[in-house]
């Protein structure tokens, strides 16, 4: 196998490797497990707002259970004192039904305070539910994308192993020199080293050749230089092996 078809051969491996290193599957990954990390962290500190407020309501519900549990014993007491036969007193009588008028008055007021708390007690605890429910979603679904990114990252890294004994294998075979001269031009060339010869033009610059190097490049594999970019030249299915 000729040098020039070595070379070519490299080029290609290394173009692969390109490829891997910008692999867009793994890029995707990454941005959506950013996206999922940000909104996971704004949904956790909406979630803590809306306990906090939770708990706050459930004291206050539970200060007003209170309240209306008093006001039950007051009604109670008044009513025993109003109907036991023990009071005969009219003034006093009617002071207790004064009383008791007010504590019923109250006694109303607050259960309806209190149902309209236990209303938005629901409104709440649904809210921190589906709260919940999302937290866990985003989580199940971040943890999911981390074990893909992982497995793409182990095919990739095989990919590159095995890319990488392949160029160990043509670096032996193509010599210290030439290898240098060609990771040299692929590093200026970004990546175009060798190029095809095309009706007495090179593909890389798009200049034409001089007839002497036309001939040169038709007639032998040894390896050949563009005198205006400085590219290694083919002609294709020509010196190019199985190309």
């Amino acid at each position: 196998m000729s040098d020039l078809t070595l070379l070519y051969q490299l080029q290609e491996l290394d173009n692969q490797k390109k490829e891997i290193d910008k692999n867009n599957e793994k890029e995707e990954i990454e941005i959506e497990i950013q996206r999922l990390k940000e909104s996971l962290n704004t949904k956790e500190e909406d979630l803590v707002t809306k306990e906090e407020e939770l708990n706050l309501l459930k004291d206050k519900i539970k200060e007003e259970e209170f309240q209306d549990a008093r006001l039950l014993r007051q009604e109670d007491d008044y009513e025993e004192q109003l109907y036991s036969g023990n009071n005969s007193n009219p003034k006093e009588l009617e002071k207790l039904q004064e009383k008791l008028n007010h504590t019923l008055e109250s006694k109303a007021e607050l259960e309806e305070e209190l149902l309209e708390l236990m209303m938005e007690l629901d409104e709440k605890e649904e809210i921190v539910s589906v709260l919940k429910d999302d937290i866990k979603t985003k989580r199940q679904r971040i943890s999911q994308l981390k074990n893909d990114h992982l497995n793409i990252e182990k095919e990739l890294k095989l990919e590159l192993n095995k890319i990488e004994e392949v160029k160990e294998e043509l670096k032996e075979k193509l010599g210290k020199e030439l290898w240098e001269k060609y990771n040299n031009l692929y590093s200026r060339k970004k990546g175009v080293v060798v190029v095809e010869m095309n009706d007495g033009y090179c593909m890389g610059c798009r200049m034409s050749l001089p007839v002497n190097l036309i001939d040169q490049v038709e007639s032998n594999d040894n390896i050949s230089f563009c005198e205006n970019c400085g590219r290694i030249l083919y002609a294709k299915k020509k010196n190019i092996d199985n190309l």
